[in-house]
Order: structure tokens, then sequence, then C-alpha cells
């Protein structure tokens, strides 16, 4: 496996169980799904740039403080260190982007973080999210497969109009976030 990743610079999809460590050199990719124990600490030393989904079901050693530089038009991520305050930035660091759309933040479509410590705390005022009820909006979104009740989620609407819909599970110390209208 060493061997084939020093080769690998750019790639379309990736699914390992390997060790992060071993994609030093790749740059860009547009799928991640990556289960190994231990994993993105090393390899987001430097910005990964993931155009379409990131999955990654053990991120214990990732620095959370980098998450907010995760553009990625899906995500998922499972056992972190990322915080209720690291997902509350990455939502205000939207809300506020200036970016075309596709670009840099406003590349994010869908996310759901299991957030260290519990959701209790989310500040849902402090991301600008307001009650159901201005907008009218899809209750249900779909993610390969997948999907996910946003009935009884916050919206928040970007500068551009864009709406978005913000969802924290108690039970699971998950957040979701959506983009509905791009």
């Amino acid at each position: 496996m060493n061997k084939i990743m020093e080769c690998v610079q750019e790639a379309e999809c990736l699914i390992t169980e390997a060790e992060m460590n071993l994609m030093e050199k790749v740059n860009t990719i547009d799928l991640l799904d990556v289960t190994a124990n231990n994993t993105m600490g090393y390899v987001l030393k430097r910005r990964l740039q993931c155009s379409i989904y990131f999955s990654v079901n053990n991120f214990r050693l990732f620095n959370p403080e980098q998450f907010r530089d995760l553009c990625c038009r899906s995500m998922y991520l499972g056992k972190t260190r990322v915080t209720t305050r690291h997902v509350e930035d990455l939502i205000i660091k939207w809300r506020n982007s200036d970016e075309k759309l596709g670009e840099g933040v406003k590349n994010i479509k869908f996310f759901e973080i299991e957030v260290q410590g519990g959701v209790q705390n989310f500040d849902f005022l402090r991301v600008g999210a307001q009650p159901k009820g201005r907008v009218q909006r899809p209750n249900k979104f779909t993610e390969y497969s997948f999907d996910y009740d946003f009935t009884n989620a916050f919206d928040i609407i970007h500068q551009d109009d864009t709406l978005a819909s913000l969802s924290a599970d108690e039970v699971l110390d998950r957040v979701m976030f959506v983009v509905w209208n791009r």
C-alpha cells in the first residue's frame, strides 16, 4: 500500500481502511471515505482539496481548528474532536461568505457531524438560525439513499438569499446542515 500511495497525487475516489499518513502527496480527491483508526491528523496538516464527498468515521487525531477549512459538497464526520463551537464557526463562515457558488465554503451542500461533548450547548442565535416558518422549504433531504428529516430544523438565510437548514440531534450528538437552494 505504501508504494501505491507514493504515486498518487490526484484521485477521483479513495475508499480505504489504511492509515491516512499514506496520503502525504495526495492533493485533490473527489470522494474520500476512510474508516481506519486514528485517521486524518497527519494528512490535514496541509489542506486536502475534496470537492464532492468526505466521510471519515474515526476523526480523533484531526485538529478541529482545521474543520472550517473543509469545504466538500457533502461531509460526514464521526467520532470527532469537533465541538459545537467549531461547527458554529463553519456555519457563520458559510453565512457571511462572499465566495461564488461551488467555491470554498459555498461548495458545501450538506454535512452531518458527530460533535464531541454533545450538542446541548449549540448556539442557534450565534449562527443566525431562525425557527422554521419564514420561508417555505422541503422537510426531507436525501443523500446517498438516506433520508434526513429537517421538519423541525432551524433556517439560515445567506446574504445572497440562499436558504439552509440546521438541525441538532441530542440523542446522537450530531449536527446536520443542508443548503436547499444553491
